[in-house]
């Protein structure tokens, strides 16, 4: 891919995110060919000539016309249905957190642990790759994969109640309480 099919590429990626309703299905396939294509290392960009950048995450947040000025969670958010995508993004974010020497760029630092999906899905094509084929052809979800695989626990009858105790407001609860005859 040249410079000018990258730039279009790109382009055509950050139309999709801030314009395109019809477009967002679209999204995850087009951060794939950008990361495969390595597309921010050099572009050309209209009105701006070539541009060269270090890493994923500088094309992403810095401002427009050399980058995005974009948050990469929300990049991440709007790619989080594709396991594989999702794999290839925290591949190609790594070592790009605040601080980097190469970027001076301050943003959040990818997750090492947690229970997001983008973590998730990558530590599953590590650790489990089968579940990982599971998960990718949608007849198991990230979070059930986990589970299978042990690094995640089902919550209990106990642990789901207490999530949504907390999440209900002082009507819903008082409800509740009235309607097992508890004192409030």
């Amino acid at each position: 891919m040249n410079d000018i099919e990258k730039g279009q590429l790109c382009d055509a990626t950050m139309s999709a995110i801030y314009y395109g309703c019809s477009k967002l299905d679209s999204i995850p396939a087009l951060i794939r060919r950008i990361i495969e294509n390595r597309a921010w290392e050099c572009r050309q960009v209209k009105m701006r000539g070539v541009v060269q950048l270090t890493n994923l995450r500088e094309m992403i947040t810095r401002k427009p016309m050399e980058g995005w000025g974009e948050d990469p969670e929300r990049i991440e958010g709007l790619i989080r249905n594709d396991p594989e995508v999702l794999v290839l993004w925290r591949e190609a974010m790594k070592g790009q957190e605040g601080g980097n020497t190469t970027c001076n760029i301050v943003t959040g630092a990818l997750a090492t642990t947690g229970n997001s999906r983008s973590y998730t899905v990558s530590r599953l094509q590590r650790e489990a790759p089968a579940l990982f084929k599971q998960v990718v052809a949608k007849t198991l979800s990230a979070n059930a994969a986990a589970i299978q695989a042990g690094f995640r626990k089902k919550p209990t009858v106990i642990d789901q109640f207490a999530a949504l105790w907390k999440k209900a407001n002082k009507e819903q609860r008082d409800a509740f309480l009235a309607s097992i005859g508890a004192k409030i």
